[in-house]
């Protein structure tokens, strides 16, 4: 099943986007700023996220995650094809960006 989400879609402006490949059988360490503010969405194979005490979930194409904050050490890929996550996140230099100054009326 392929879901595809975002992978291949425009986005508006002010936003990114971001593809990781998982190969098979293979994992990636986790680095919370890599996914700092991002939706992620497994569009195809499937993967699991590993925290530091051995407790797992699971997630295949089309599920949707935030991966900011959590207590994850690994992403793996425990299936026969390839994991595709596709991160979106707003750029950094979009109008929303912080620091601002408020307006004055």
């Amino acid at each position: 099943m392929t879901a595809h989400a975002f992978l291949g879609r425009p986005v508006p402006a002010g936003f990114a986007v971001r593809e990781v490949v998982v190969d098979a059988g293979q994992n990636l360490d986790y680095v919370a700023g890599d996914w700092c503010g991002c939706i992620v969405t497994v569009e195809s194979g499937a993967i699991d996220l590993a925290s530091p005490h051995g407790v797992r979930a699971s997630f295949i194409a089309g599920d949707i995650l935030w991966l900011s904050g959590l207590p994850v050490s690994a992403l793996e890929n425990p299936g026969p094809d390839p994991a595709v996550l596709v991160a979106v996140r707003r750029s950094r230099t979009d109008e929303f960006s912080f620091p601002r100054q408020s307006k004055g009326t």
